[in-house]
């Protein structure tokens, strides 16, 4: 693990930091961004080996680990340590990345119920918006649908997901 440390990095990234912020990404060394790499191969061969594994929660959240090494800076909750920003396949239990910078894609979906297919019928035509690149074969539209899920886990008064 030591040899994906790079101080020079580290140094830059203080060195940038502003006096407000509490925290910094530096940025990745080669030997790290090999690693990246290496990690996206193997999210991408699990959901190769995994395809009856059609649901994907990307739960995306700084982790704060507890340190006491000096360099450490203080955490939103008080103590030392770091807070690395990680986005985790949830069903999987699998890391898809961590410092992610920039975008991150991925897609929503949700299972097509009676309630859902109300909701998108009430999204006036103008609420429609083209989607990618047009294919002959099919439309790719998107649209903000005000729904709440009638899952037991929700509740009546829960704000509409986006």
């Amino acid at each position: 693990l030591n040899r994906f440390h790079c101080e020079e990095k580290l140094e830059q990234a203080r060195q940038q930091r502003k006096p407000e912020q509490i925290a910094f990404i530096p940025e990745e060394a080669d030997a790290l961004a090999g690693l990246g790499e290496v990690n996206r191969e193997l999210v991408r061969e699990l959901g190769r080996c995994c395809p009856e594994q059609r649901i994907a929660t990307v739960d995306q959240d700084a982790t704060i680990i507890e340190s006491h090494k000096q360099e450490a800076l203080r955490t939103y909750a008080g103590e030392r340590g770091y807070q690395p920003m990680l986005a985790v396949w949830a069903e999987m239990d699998a890391v898809l990345a961590d410092g992610p910078q920039g975008k991150i894609g991925f897609a929503i979906s949700a299972r097509m119920s009676e309630a859902l297919h109300r909701a998108i019928l009430q999204v006036p035509e103008a609420g429609w918006q083209m989607y990618g690149k047009a294919d002959g074969k099919e439309i790719r539209e998107c649209a903000e649908v005000d729904f709440v899920p009638g899952e037991k886990s929700e509740h009546k008064d829960t704000q509409p997901l986006r």
